[in-house]
């Protein structure tokens, strides 16, 4: 069974890098914002079985692209998102809001330095240019640098987990965080850095896509598959 996974979050690369150790079929497409030509041509060429779609939760165009392909062309589709920030000790302190516009409007009223914290690097793209008072930080370094706004760059330094949040809200002297509920691990070290230093904290809330069969990990992905690789053995019997 040859499974199309979708996204290029931290869920999405941790479930291409399980399929490398277990050896199965499977295409990683990391564009999110495929067209439904794209898909059919990729559902076509490579034979594929089912759709995972590991986008984060903001594509939501792309999620009903992806949706009504898999429609058209009868395949399985499972959305899998990790679980939401609100999960993290003093989120309820936070300042939850709407849209990006309304995050970037927090921004624009805020003296001090800020710090976004932002993984897909695009969503910054939403937020606009903030000035050179801002830090941007995201998971990897980026194929072109002209997606990410002109703010102080902090790619490396999100490797070293809680350390490498810690010592870069410090040296940018940040007073404000600005982040995304995309539930990026790397994402939540500088949300809970925020807490440790006792920071502001803006947070751009999920959109309700309706979406109906989600799961949040790895596990629980190959859980779905193996169950339609059973369901495909019994009809075949």
């Amino acid at each position: 069974m040859t499974t199309l996974i979708i996204g290029s979050t931290t869920l999405a690369n941790q479930l291409a890098m399980a399929y490398e150790y277990s050896e199965p079929d499977y295409v990683h497409l990391t564009a999110e914002d495929s067209d439904a030509e794209t898909l059919a041509s990729i559902f076509a060429g490579s034979a594929i079985d089912a759709v995972v779609n590991a986008a984060e939760p903001y594509a939501e165009e792309s999620s009903i692209t992806v949706a009504a392909a898999c429609g058209l062309a009868g395949l399985p589709l499972l959305r899998a998102v990790p679980p939401s920030f609100s999960r993290i000790d003093g989120s309820s302190r936070w300042r939850w809001v709407e849209s990006f516009d309304v995050a970037r409007e927090a921004a624009a009223g805020f003296s001090g330095d800020l710090l976004a914290a932002l993984h897909p690097p695009r969503l910054a793209a939403r937020l606009g240019d903030l000035g050179g008072r801002t830090a941007g930080v995201h998971r990897r370094r980026l194929p072109t640098e002209s997606l990410w706004p002109e703010w102080a760059r902090e790619p490396e330094r999100t490797r070293h987990g809680l350390a490498g949040a810690l010592a870069v809200i410090d040296e940018h002297h940040a007073r404000l965080v600005i982040a995304a509920d995309s539930g990026d691990e790397d994402v939540a070290y500088f949300l809970v850095a925020a807490e440790l230093r006792e920071l502001d904290v803006v947070v751009v809330r999920r959109p309700d896509t309706g979406e109906r069969e989600a799961v949040s990990d790895v596990s629980s992905v190959f859980a779905w598959l193996n169950g339609l690789g059973d369901a495909c053995g019994r009809a075949a019997r």
